[in-house]
């Protein structure tokens, strides 16, 4: 599912089995508004952002589950230069080189009461905040993520990047 320029909202809706060539294996947001409410995706394959990829867009999960997603970066979301909005949203079993559950670059992810557990990468297993990016997290719990190298939990690097975490349990990593 590809937006540029234009909006998207889906509500019990099953975004599976996709593949891109560069970026959002399941979704793209550029320059977009992307609304995702009861909606599962799932084994996706991309560059950057296996689930979903945001470019100067704002992508919000509501009550979905991105999940056995693929990517170089961004195994389940990748942020770049945009904003992911997750409320009572579950990130898991996803995997990438940066960033297993999710990899925000000069971007901002808002997690609340939201579950990121069980992703894989090389840096970051559940967490890569890398160029300037933010993650901020209420209420979330990030879980029994695994890095082969650094940051099961969360990786933070590079340019001022910033992690938040407010009533957050970050553990078993």
């Amino acid at each position: 599912v590809y937006a540029w320029d234009g909006n998207i909202n889906t509500s019990n809706a099953t975004i599976s089995s996709n593949t891109a060539g560069e970026d959002g294996g399941g979704a793209f947001c550029g320059n977009s508004a992307f609304n995702a409410i009861d909606t599962t995706i799932s084994l996706n394959t991309a560059d950057d952002g296996g689930g979903v990829c945001v470019e100067y867009g704002t992508f919000n999960a509501i009550d979905t589950a991105i999940s056995l997603n693929t990517a170089d970066d961004g195994g389940g979301v990748c942020v770049e230069y945009g904003t992911f909005n997750a409320i009572d949203t579950a990130i898991s079993l996803n995997t990438a080189g940066g960033g297993g559950g999710v990899y925000v670059a000069n971007g901002i992810f808002n997690a609340t009461e939201t579950i990121i557990e069980s992703n894989e990468a090389f840096v970051g297993g559940g967490v890569n905040v890398r160029e300037s990016g933010f993650f901020n997290a209420v209420g979330a719990t990030i879980a029994s993520n695994t890095a082969n190298w650094f940051g099961g939990g969360v990786s933070v690097q590079e340019g001022n990047s910033t992690f938040n975490a407010i009533d957050t349990t970050i553990k078993l990593n």
